[in-house]
């Protein structure tokens, strides 16, 4: 049975975008359906796709502001129109305000910490394969990663600090690229990064050269820790940005940004862990997100379960 997995094509850097094609490699080796992937800006080019592979089922990668031409209009299609929702929250859920006007006929969120019903389906995050190389930590010539488009609630100048306050030789490894849809602050970012650093011997190495998905993910694999200090704002979905250092499997710390929310009960969270502490106990995180890892690639047997549920 062929299933046509619909993602934008208006730019490749972009957090919604990176999803699905994270989400769709995850599923494409499927031996119970035929996943087939496409990029489309119109309803025009979605009929003439569908009137080729006459799919059964349509998983949308769904932002209105990345398909706006989206509406009403896929009803007419003879085939279930799922919708892999972005921003959504238990709050949410609970009022039922995550059915966009009644297009779809099903949810999938990648939130597996909310509780869900009806028609509306979890499942876990997607990750990449890669050989990661295991090097053994050098204390005195430590690696902490952080990445993401350059907007201030980020707090990447957060990491920095942290890091100035409680390591020495270490190398801060920035990497931010523009984002397409929103107004970038790389200038401010870098500013109060420089500022942050006191310590000499912490050195900042900040890039911003588009990467592939697979190139990202060996980027973040060559830090010893990598970091995501969001600021916690309110009601809005979990981050993608986590997919990436999931799948470089290398120790991760977060802030207690809800955008976290799904792995907070996994991996250390600052302030209650540091990076000293992530140090201390390296190999045993090590184990612990290989474990968070192997278990995110069962995405694929859920999203078989979630889809045959969904067809009968």
């Amino acid at each position: 049975m062929n299933i046509l997995f619909v993602n934008h094509g208006l730019s490749k850097n972009c957090g919604v975008y990176a999803q699905g094609v994270r989400h769709f490699e995850s599923i494409r080796n499927s031996n119970k359906f035929n996943f087939i992937y496409c990029e489309i800006n119109s309803f025009d080019e979605l009929l003439l796709v569908y009137n080729k592979f006459k799919p059964v089922l349509i998983m949308y990668n769904y932002m209105p502001i990345v398909l706006p031409w989206l509406n009403n209009n896929i009803k007419s299609l003879d085939c279930k129109n799922v919708c892999i929702i972005h921003n959504i929250t238990q709050n949410i859920i609970d009022n039922n305000q995550y059915l966009y006007d009644d297009i779809f006929d099903s949810y999938i969120t990648l939130d597996i910490s909310l509780n869900v019903g009806g028609n509306l389906y979890k499942t876990n995050r997607p990750v990449y394969t890669i050989n990661v190389e295991e090097n053994k930590l050098d204390i005195n010539n430590l690696k902490i990663g952080t990445f993401g488009f350059p907007f201030l609630h980020k707090g990447f100048d957060k990491v920095v600090k942290l890091v100035n306050d409680e390591l020495s030789n270490a190398t801060i490894n920035l990497h931010m690229t523009n984002s397409y849809f929103c107004h970038n602050e790389t200038d401010i970012i870098l500013n109060l990064c420089h500022n942050s650093i006191t310590n000499p011997t912490i050195k900042l190495n900040y890039t911003n050269n588009y990467l592939t998905e697979i190139e990202m993910v060996e980027y973040m694999s060559k830090n010893d820790i990598n970091a995501l200090f969001y600021d916690n704002i309110e009601n809005v979905g979990v981050s993608a940005a986590i997919d990436y250092l999931i799948s470089a499997q290398k120790p991760i710390l977060i802030s207690q940004s809800q955008q976290f929310r799904n792995f907070k009960s996994n991996i250390p969270v600052y302030p209650e862990k540091g990076f000293k502490y992530i140090i201390d106990n390296y190999d045993n995180q090590l184990l612990n997100i290989k474990y968070i890892y192997n278990d995110c690639k069962n995405i694929s047997n859920d999203t078989e379960k979630i889809i045959n549920k969904i067809l009968c």
